[in-house]
């Protein structure tokens, strides 16, 4: 709480940027919000993010031992680490280059597939995804990748996808689940496949610990510590609630918005079906999440695609 004033005082900066520049060079607004979040996240304490400082000791540990020393993360992150360690082994430049991988990717899906630049760079923050990156840096950069592979889905290349999404699970395994993207952005969407996707993920949510509970042992050890109360079993949280009610309320936004403006949706930059299936696959894995709440990890593959599904919808009511 006692930073709270500097969240506040740099949302402002960032509308503040947004009106100087709206109706100028939104790229150029685009420009120095980049700027400023990785300037943010870069220069960083490493006590800043719950898991900030493990990534510093790994790396650190790094410095005398070899990768196979470490078992607990994926081999293309420990790689990215030793790079590094060519040039310095101040653990600051880890977070100056991971942020920059991070927010590269994000940033680079806004120009692409914004209607409004200000409204993403807002929602990025106000979602808690920019607070989520300061932490969850493999999962982070897992996501960037994914974001940069959008193209990819669009031009319906499956193998030029698979590449991206190999390339993301290499910094995290979880990234493998942002695969049915590609499936999703050709589906029409309507009220008989929405229910029937539902009822899917309910079936799920009821036998989602004995399935896990009988694949993971079959995966790198790595994975072993997974099973237990860090993954299923563990207590509903206030937080877990929050983030589901706010990614439902989204879909639904989304929903009515695609059944009432139809007639609106021809300049859309990404189909309104495929952002709309998205959202709701989204909050499904969110409300898995309530009660294994590593999953939420799984749901930021989906929910990144609102900073810009939110400003494209809000444009049909301009």
């Amino acid at each position: 709480m006692e930073y709270l004033w500097q969240v506040y005082l740099f949302l402002a900066t960032i509308i503040l940027l947004g009106c100087l520049f709206m109706g100028k060079s939104r790229k150029v607004f685009l420009y120095f919000a980049f700027i400023e979040l990785w300037f943010l996240s870069a220069f960083r304490s490493i006590y800043v993010g719950s898991d900030t400082i493990t990534y510093v000791g790994v790396f650190n540990v790094l410095k005398s031992f070899p990768i196979n020393s470490i078992n607990s993360m994926e081999t293309g992150y420990l790689y990215l680490n030793k790079f590094l360690l060519n040039f310095s082994d101040n653990p600051q430049l880890l977070l100056i280059v991971t942020s920059f991988i991070i927010l590269l990717g994000v940033f680079v899906f806004i120009y692409r597939y914004s209607s409004t630049y200000i409204w993403s760079v807002l929602l990025f923050i106000l979602i808690g995804s920019f607070g989520q990156s300061l932490s969850s840096l493999r999962n982070s950069m897992a996501i960037s990748v994914v974001l940069l592979a959008v193209p990819f889905i669009q031009n319906r290349q499956f193998l030029a996808f698979l590449l991206m999404i190999a390339i993301a699970c290499s910094m995290h395994i979880s990234a493998l689940l942002a695969i049915p993207l590609y499936f999703l952005y050709t589906q029409p969407l309507n009220v008989q496949r929405i229910l029937c996707v539902v009822v899917i993920i309910l079936i799920v949510l009821a036998f989602l610990a004995p399935l896990l509970s009988a694949i993971l042992p079959y995966f790198n050890e790595r994975y072993i510590h997974y099973l237990g109360t860090r993954l299923l079993g563990e207590e509903i949280k206030l937080a877990s609630i929050i983030k589901f009610t706010i990614s439902i309320s989204v879909t639904l936004f989304i929903c009515i918005t695609y059944f009432l403006r139809k007639d609106s949706f021809s300049n859309f930059r990404l189909p309104i079906s495929f952002l709309g299936w998205v959202s709701i696959l989204a909050s499904c894995v969110y409300l898995v999440s309530i009660n294994s709440h590593l999953l939420e990890r799984v749901a930021r593959y989906y929910e990144i695609f609102s900073i810009v599904s939110i400003p494209q919808c809000l444009s049909c009511y301009a």
